[in-house]
């Protein structure tokens, strides 16, 4: 508990005028997410976010997520391609992801989640 006491408003500060980042807080004031997470559940985090003038998203900074279409690049474009070509020149959408294979050496697992995970099935 006197933990919190001293610990809760420098994590407050932390997150109202250097970064809304968990780890980073958590870090400054050497506790666990798990603890920054439920202090932000109380009255005190919130009065201590006031205090510090914070009137912004009291949300905490997540870390950006995977995106397919950022990281493969033109991998990306060229497997969608071949794929939607093979479906437009009459292959099935079974056969497609193995034509892809063949002209962009992606593994047709691949290129089948990604169909069906990016709606390539439903533009053909």
């Amino acid at each position: 508990m006197n933990e919190k006491i001293f610990k809760l408003p420098v994590a407050a500060h932390q997150f109202a005028k250097v970064s809304r980042d968990i780890n980073e807080i958590a870090n400054t004031v050497q506790v666990s997410e798990r603890t920054i997470r439920r202090w932000a559940e109380t009255p005190e985090w919130t009065h201590a976010l006031n205090i510090w003038g914070y009137r912004g998203d009291r949300s905490f900074e997540t870390q950006p997520k995977r995106d397919t279409k950022r990281d493969a690049g033109k991998d990306y474009n060229d497997v969608k391609a071949a794929y939607i070509t093979a479906i437009k020149v009459g292959n099935s959408h079974r056969k497609a992801p193995a034509i892809a294979e063949q002209q962009t050496g992606i593994p047709r697992r691949r290129v089948r989640v990604w169909a069906t995970k990016y709606g390539w099935r439903k533009t053909t």
